[in-house]
């Protein structure tokens, strides 16, 4: 498969990755050496964000993940450019606000963006009526 990591998607295959990492413990399932698991997790935690980044992330991810990896990964990357053709806008929240807005929306079997959305609806109706 032709899969190569630019310098415009550099920074979004290493968060991939990392969160992969991080929250799905299966994602090295297909390594029965659980040293050598060890080993690879190491290995990307030691890329260094600098400038050879997107070298060293593609040597990382053609020597360590598999077929369905490497398309989930591009899917992923394809995904994130078109949401970024859209307008839309990034927020910096502290990490107790934007947990209790993750816990409310999930009370609300939402997302945040969508429970947002639904209190700006719920305070416009409120302030439009007469």
């Amino acid at each position: 498969m032709r899969f190569t990591i630019t310098d415009e998607n550099k920074l979004h295959v290493w968060s991939y990755i990392q969160s992969k990492l991080k929250n799905e413990p299966f994602y090295f399932a297909h390594i029965e050496d659980y040293e050598e698991e060890k080993f690879i997790t190491s290995a990307f935690l030691a890329i260094k964000q600098d400038d050879s980044l997107a070298t060293n992330l593609n040597s990382w991810c053609k020597k360590h993940l598999n077929e369905k990896q490497l398309n989930a990964l591009r899917a992923a990357l394809r995904k994130k450019k078109s949401r970024q053709k859209h307008a839309s806008f990034s927020v910096e929240l502290p990490r107790e606000t934007y947990l209790d807005l993750k816990y409310l929306a999930a009370d609300e079997d939402m997302n945040i963006k969508d429970y947002l959305v639904m209190l700006i609806d719920i305070r416009n109706k409120a302030a439009h009526r007469p």
